[in-house]
């Protein structure tokens, strides 16, 4: 056995296990998100649509972090016994761009979760800013819809 293949075995299997693990956790923060945009989409007709397309981005999303946390490779089925010892390089090989294609499939579906918390940001503001525009409140009647200010028409005190 080569010097330091049992550490380097152990690093390339401890970086697929934290890939597996922090995958996870994207997949449970997506479905909370497909959550929040199914409850969002309860009011206007372009609020639906946002919402489709944040619930599709986050089913893509979740779909690719179940194709990271899915255990594909063999455990030490490439090592081959020579008579000199074991020989790791194929084994090696094959981790190493495992944890090269998981990293990747990682990083799609962060750039993708990130997208979907910032749309349903914009969207949540966008609502705020939207209702807040439109409710005015005018003295003695309560709130009413209007798209423009209340005009303050109390007297005009006089100084002499």
């Amino acid at each position: 056995m080569p010097p330091h293949a049992a550490a380097t075995l152990k690093n390339l299997y401890d970086a697929l296990t934290a890939l597996d693990q922090v995958a996870a956790a994207l997949l449970t923060s997506n479905g909370s998100l497909i959550a929040a945009a199914d409850f969002s989409a309860q009011t206007s007709q372009t609020e639906r649509q946002l919402a489709r397309v944040v619930i599709c981005v986050a089913l893509l999303s979740a779909g690719l972090s179940l194709w990271v946390v899915r255990v594909f490779y063999p455990f030490l089925d490439n090592v081959i016994k020579t008579p000199g010892g074991l020989d790791f390089t194929k084994e090696f090989e094959i981790l190493d761009g495992e944890v090269k294609w998981q990293t990747t499939l990682y990083r799609i579906v962060w750039t993708l979760s990130l997208t979907i918390v910032a749309s349903l940001l914009f969207y949540f503001f966008w609502t705020l800013i939207r209702r807040s525009c439109k409710l005015v409140v005018t003295p003695n009647a309560g709130p009413t819809r209007s798209s423009s200010p209340p005009v303050d028409q109390s007297p005009i005190p006089k100084f002499d």
